[in-house]
């Protein structure tokens, strides 16, 4: 099925899912194409799409059918938990806000869920677990019918990443939206912008997801040897296994201390008396570094050259060349 950049452009820039999960509102869904607007219910959608007949929709098997992950507790829908519960049960990891495919242990379970990382959902490269592509092999792997066509808006509807560089996906699934709907009827194809074509997915994509070997000849991997349970009254040794940064302490007791740095003194207020007496600590420091030029260089110092007798603070004699001076003029 061939993509169209016009199409797909236009579809995303409207594309609103408003209640996921949703199943009779008028408007579960909005979108434009052919630059008209469509508000249609999820029976709508799905028979849009072509995943569903018009008998399928209208059977009540079809309202039975999973839709999404939901917090609260909702008709056809499943919750965080039952994700948690599965992923424990197929991966050596404990499950968080960062799953990877690689600790799935199962090999064909590695394998279809890229498949649909990279169909259904419409994920691009990476080893990253999400919630849509988990939901996706739970349904598939405990046999639990899902509603194709609530999980493909849910895709779309998903932010996508990248800022200009974005990647958009579904241009097929929106090409078949468009015929089914009449937009090429208008709008021919032969006008449009033609996409690219879908790509197989690389060898090397396969390898670095560890489904196949790098060694030759190429093979499955193996699969990977089942966790240890761990004790459900062992709420402390549950906890160590979160990585460090995302744990939280189990008690108030346990959060630690906190220090506070001193406050460095204030500085002194600047006075007269002080400026005077930084001038003439300033002027004594001179006297002495020129003093020891003069006796590094063996030069006699001038005779109006006279050292500092005392500190910078009070007692020093003026130079005798300054009070003969001082003399003459009175």
């Amino acid at each position: 099925m061939p993509q169209y950049l016009e199409l797909t452009m236009e579809f995303h820039s409207k594309f609103i899912y408003r209640h996921p999960g949703g199943f009779d509102q008028p408007d579960v869904v909005s979108f434009a194409l052919g630059k008209q607007v469509f508000n249609m219910s999820l029976i709508q959608f799905a028979e849009a799409t072509g995943l569903y007949s018009a008998e399928e929709v209208g059977s009540d098997e079809f309202r039975g059918l999973l839709r999404q992950v939901v917090r609260d507790p909702a008709e056809a829908c499943v919750l965080k938990e039952d994700l948690a519960r599965f992923w424990r049960t197929i991966a050596i990891s404990p499950y968080s806000s960062n799953l990877v495919a690689s600790d799935i242990r199962d090999t064909v379970y590695r394998f279809v869920h890229k498949i649909l990382a990279s169909t259904l959902i419409g994920k691009h490269e990476g080893d990253k677990v999400n919630q849509h592509s988990l939901f996706c092999l739970m349904c598939m792997v405990e046999r639990r019918p899902a509603n194709l066509a609530s999980i493909l808006a849910w895709s779309l509807a998903r932010p996508k990443k990248g800022g200009g560089m974005a990647r958009l996906y579904g241009g097929p699934y929106i090409t078949m939206l468009a015929a089914n709907l009449g937009v090429f009827t208008d709008f021919l194809a032969e006008r449009m912008t033609e996409g690219p074509a879908p790509s197989l997915v690389e060898l090397r994509s396969l390898q670095l997801a560890r489904i196949v070997t790098f060694t030759e000849p190429l093979a499955w991997t193996e699969i990977l040897p089942a966790s240890p349970s761990p004790d459900p009254t062992a709420e402390e040794a549950a906890h160590t296994t979160i990585p460090e940064r995302y744990q939280v302490p189990l008690q108030r007791h346990q959060l630690p201390a906190r220090e506070y740095p001193f406050r460095q003194p204030r500085p002194e207020p600047l006075t007269l008396e002080g400026l005077y007496d930084r001038v003439e600590q300033v002027r004594h420091e001179m006297h002495l570094g020129f003093q020891a030029l003069y006796d590094h260089f063996h030069i006699q110092a001038p005779p109006v050259w006279q050292p500092q007798q005392g500190g910078p603070a009070g007692g020093e004699e003026e130079p005798a060349g300054a009070q003969q001076g001082g003399a003459g003029d009175a």
